[in-house]
Formats: structure tokens, sequence, C-alpha cells
């Protein structure tokens, strides 16, 4: 079930509630958890406008989806599609690798 703009729900939608983690490498190596309503598996998963090169589908509430490498970091909107419905966009952070520290010094 999905909510239409008067906040009414529309059955045979997919929405999107959560991702987590919401943000990664440019490598995409870190599946993330997709969160929300209507999924099933038939899902495909969408980050910008390239396709997760992995998805999982674990009920109509949850996807595992594996996000595609890219060049330069960025925010995405990722959406999920079954069938004929696609979801409302969720964003997606891709970040640069950041060192906190070395050890032993």
């Amino acid at each position: 079930m999905g909510v239409d703009d008067a906040g009414g729900l529309v059955s045979g939608s997919v929405t999107i509630t959560g991702i987590v983690p919401a943000q990664g490498s440019l490598a995409g190596t870190r599946s993330v958890r997709i969160s929300g309503t209507g999924f099933d598996s038939s899902a495909q998963v969408f980050f910008g406008s390239a396709a997760s090169t992995s998805v999982s589908f674990v009920s109509a509430t949850e996807l595992h989806a594996l996000p595609p490498a890219v060049a330069a970091a960025q925010p995405v909107a990722v959406t999920v599609e079954c069938g004929s419905a696609t979801s409302n966009p969720s964003t997606y952070n891709y970040c640069e690798p950041v060192v906190s520290g070395i050890a032993p010094r």
C-alpha cells in the first residue's frame, strides 16, 4: 500500500520508508537494506539511473540491494520498481573514504 497526494492508501503501489546505511563508498561494495511497502520478487532497485547489481527480495517490506559503483561522491535518488509501479525516491549518498587514524603509532 502506498499513499496518494490526498493522504489516502493506494493498493498496488510501492513506497520506500528507509535505507540503511544511507551512505557508502564509491565502489558500491556494501549492501543496503531498503524498507518500505509493496515489494515483490520482481523488484528492481535504481541508484540514480543505474540499476543495482544485486537485489534480494526479503519480504513485501524489505529488500537488500548492492549499489553500483560511481566515479565521484554524490547524492542519488533511489527508487524501487515492481512491475509497472515505481516508488517515491529516497536519497543515498556516495562518499569518499575518510581516514580517521593509523595504528599502531
